[in-house]
């Protein structure tokens, strides 16, 4: 089994270092979290890459703080890496959305494990010594809780209430709270993490609200989407894009992705955003799985799954890429 090739690469390290994917989400963060601490069973010698001034899950982030000293557990520079450092990857397996490439680089490629959940892309990473793969998980919490079932199937360690937490907001993310993705074994896994979590599931919630700027900008992004046919496309105003971080202007769209599913008859949204900092353009996209925005996202570059993915484009104007989204539409 996987499981038992993956805790013979912890044992045999000296250090393990977790990273995911730039701008990490729930998902991505909340695999993280809920690795480090089974880990921690294992080993002192642990931590997670992440950039949290670029990072999506910021309310993660500050809940987590209440119970572990994140300036001591989480790194974006200053890595000591040895021959015998471990690093896992975590939701993704595209060297060009890592965390770090040059981190990622400084590994040996027999000490990488991979674990993901997206379908494989062209950029796919090609040096590793492990692959947990599956693409009909959820999430990539998903596959993490099956991991963390596996190690600790005795019940010798201790699941922490914030470790469940971490994962099923991970998994609820990915499943837009049980509505997406989901199969006989996410809501297994869904059950094993509520054992853990007591009360009715308040630091979740607190997890997943967003500040009334977020909410503002959503509306806007909302109020200028299109409807062509059975899929619905947005443009950020410029005037959102000026007066707004990068940080809230990718979290509200994609919010707004999600909820312009929500729209009667629509099968698949898009939504489109200039980065006025790096000349690029992005979208977020969602399908409730007839439209397969994969193939979309794949064809400009980018990556995900059938019902959520997701490109960055650079130097690119957004204009080009509405029409191109559109051409592409309109072939299928």
């Amino acid at each position: 089994m996987f499981f038992e090739k993956f805790l013979n690469y912890i044992k045999n390290c000296d250090s393990i270092y977790i990273m995911g994917h730039k701008h990490s989400d729930l998902d991505s963060l909340g695999a993280a979290l809920g690795l480090y601490n089974i880990l921690c069973e294992f080993t002192n010698k642990i931590n997670i890459i992440l950039n949290k001034e670029q990072s999506l899950a910021g309310n993660l982030l500050e809940y987590i703080n209440n119970f572990l000293d994140l300036d001591k557990i989480i790194l974006n520079n200053n890595i000591n890496i040895t021959p015998k450092s471990l690093l896992i990857i975590l939701d993704t397996h595209s060297k060009d959305y890592l965390e770090s490439y040059d981190i990622y680089k400084s590994f040996d490629k027999n000490n990488i494990i991979i674990i993901d959940h997206h379908e494989i892309n062209t950029d796919k990473i090609i040096d590793y010594s492990l692959l947990i793969h599956d693409t009909s998980s959820s999430s990539t919490c998903e596959i993490v809780t099956e991991l963390i079932k596996n190690i600790n199937i005795n019940n010798k360690y201790n699941i922490k209430k914030w470790q469940a937490e971490s994962l099923l907001s991970g998994i609820m993310l990915d499943t837009k709270n049980f509505v997406l993705n989901t199969s006989e074994k996410t809501f297994e896994t869904a059950a094993y993490l509520k054992k853990y979590i007591k009360d009715n599931n308040f630091a979740i919630k607190k997890i997943f609200a967003s500040s009334i700027n977020i909410h503002k900008i959503k509306s806007k992004i909302i109020e200028n989407s299109e409807i062509y046919d059975n899929y619905i496309i947005s443009v950020c105003p410029e005037n959102i894009i000026i007066n707004n971080n990068f940080k809230d202007l990718k979290l509200a769209c994609t919010q707004a992705a999600d909820e312009l599913l929500n729209i009667k008859n629509i099968e698949a949204s898009f939504v489109i955003f200039q980065d006025n900092n790096n000349k690029g353009v992005g979208i977020s996209s969602r399908s409730l799985g007839n439209i397969n925005i994969y193939d979309i996202m794949k064809n400009l570059g980018g990556g995900g799954n059938n019902t959520m993915a997701a490109t960055y484009i650079p130097n690119s104007n957004i204009n080009i890429i509405k029409q191109k989204i559109i051409n592409i539409l309109n072939k299928l």
